[in-house]
């Protein structure tokens, strides 16, 4: 979006919510007043478009009259996930540090992502932070594109990081349909058909968000690959199914960072 400048990426909106609703906002169920914040709006809005996101459609997922569907609470990072109930955006709590992060590298990712539409990088929607009076407590969190977002069932699910140390799935997510590893690949005798011109748009897309994560310092990410079997296909499956029985190991596997679902920074 050539509007956009740098004070879009370091614009705040504030919002106060009380329960009986205000000139700027309407009315909510709950018993207590809420601050709400919006980071850098205009810039999460250009992102939306250039995935082709329609405003009311994300409005009515996100903030429509629906239940979230969560998913687990990772272990490692504390933070939990949630789908919206059409499964087509999850919603990831985060910590000050990954808010502080995100919005430092905001333009980076923004030009990145604008110059490369087939990026495999995790789309972020929007970014935001909610103050309960009554809790006294800041929650922040990010909204951003399913990366199971199919009408297809997934299957079978690898975490690749392109190492074999330490990467294979314990015996328990194997029989209850958990996040795989780079061994697990192996042993499955599993490979990638796409053909001569998709591999070599894949590699390359790979090696252009692998050198950009490189340069912002970004460590410890990977790709989540979802398989759907033709062959395990039924006609009644759910339009948003994702495997079943999630377990611990492949909630810490599907935390939305960057590139699939993982990122690290070095400081």
């Amino acid at each position: 979006d050539k509007t956009l400048i740098v004070k879009d990426f370091e614009k705040i909106d504030k919002l106060v919510f009380p329960p009986g609703g205000s000139k700027r906002t309407p009315p909510h169920k709950l018993e207590h007043t809420f601050k709400f914040k919006d980071y850098a709006p205009k810039v999460f809005a250009a992102l939306r478009k250039l995935n082709r996101v329609d405003d009311d459609s994300y409005m009515n997922s996100v903030c429509g009259d629906f239940n979230f569907i969560q998913f687990i609470a990772n272990s490692r990072s504390g933070q939990f996930f949630f789908y919206s109930h059409d499964g087509k955006y999850m919603i990831k709590t985060q910590t000050n540090q990954e808010n502080r992060f995100l919005r430092r590298i905001l333009p980076h990712y923004y030009k990145h992502m604008a110059a490369n539409p087939d990026s495999t990088i995790c789309r972020f929607y929007g970014m935001h932070r909610v103050k309960m009076y009554h809790l006294r407590r800041k929650l922040h969190f990010v909204v951003m594109r399913s990366v199971v977002d199919t009408g297809c069932k997934i299957h079978t699910m690898y975490d690749l990081k392109g190492s074999l140390v330490g990467r294979v799935a314990s015996q328990k997510d194997r029989e209850t349909g958990g996040v795989l590893k780079d061994q697990d690949l192996r042993t499955d005798k599993q490979k990638f058909m796409l053909g001569p011109k998709r591999s070599e748009v894949l590699i390359r897309q790979l090696e252009l968000d692998a050198h950009f994560l490189a340069e912002l310092k970004i460590m410890d990410y990977s790709l989540l690959v979802g398989i759907h079997d033709r062959k395990l296909r039924n006609s009644q499956d759910p339009k948003f199914s994702i495997i079943e029985n999630p377990t611990e190991s492949e909630s810490a596997n599907a935390d939305p960072g960057i590139l699939s679902n993982k990122n690290k920074t070095e400081e």
